[in-house]
């Protein structure tokens, strides 16, 4: 019969890491290549291979040319803090809400905007504007959600009136400073849309306004 070999990995320490075999089987015929996968657990970090192999390449692929018994070693890791901070009129939560996170662990932040105010985005360990954002815990971080008044209003007109109509996207009652609002025209039935007049010109669909300043688009 054919010769076969087993693969045998193992974590250290017990409950650090698991790893996956591919392919997995039970078997390995001799110069079969076998790729291990090693996963560490939550406040651990996979750091190295030992026994029957070695280095830190993860994933490592193996060849088989006899038994193999290697080891996939795993270290515990700090528990890490998450500094919220606030700029502007709003709060942020975080779930899990917990006083340290373990290596690897996820966090949800939700932004939630106060009175009269939006959400601008965030800063520090996290960039963007993604509303809820999700993190991965694998360091000490410190993120700054930034929140803008509504402060200027926008007035649309169609000129004449009863040609058109004009689409504001975000739809609101008022645009915090700095904000960009994009207005798509809609022509009435028998008109087309000529051009922008106001706080706006010229004639791209979408327009692009940054609120600066309370602003008539005609």
């Amino acid at each position: 019969p054919d010769v076969q070999y087993t693969v045998t990995v193992t974590p250290d320490p017990a409950g650090g890491g698991g790893v996956t075999k591919f392919p997995e089987k039970p078997t390995y015929s001799p110069g079969e290549q076998v790729t291990l996968t090693a996963t560490p657990s939550l406040g651990y970090v996979f750091t190295s291979w030992s026994g029957g192999a070695s280095g830190t390449t993860n994933p490592l692929t193996v060849t088989v040319n006899n038994n193999l018994n290697i080891t996939a070693n795993f270290t515990s890791v700090p528990d890490h803090t998450l500094t919220v901070l606030i700029d502007g009129n709003g709060s942020v939560t975080k779930t899990p809400e917990k006083t340290t996170y373990l290596h690897g662990e996820q966090v949800t932040l939700t932004a939630v905007p106060g009175v009269n105010s939006n959400f601008a985005g965030w800063s520090g360990s996290a960039t963007g504007t993604e509303n809820p954002l999700m993190i991965v815990m694998d360091a000490d971080k410190t993120i700054t959600a930034s929140f803008k008044s509504d402060i200027h209003t926008l007035t649309l007109l169609a000129n004449p009136t009863g040609t058109g109509t004009i689409t504001p996207n975000p739809v609101k009652s008022a645009y915090y400073d700095g904000e960009t609002v994009l207005l798509t025209p809609v022509p009435a039935a028998g008109y087309q849309f000529a051009g922008w007049s106001g706080d706006l010109l010229g004639s791209n669909v979408p327009g692009q306004l940054v609120m600066t300043k309370n602003s008539t688009v005609t």
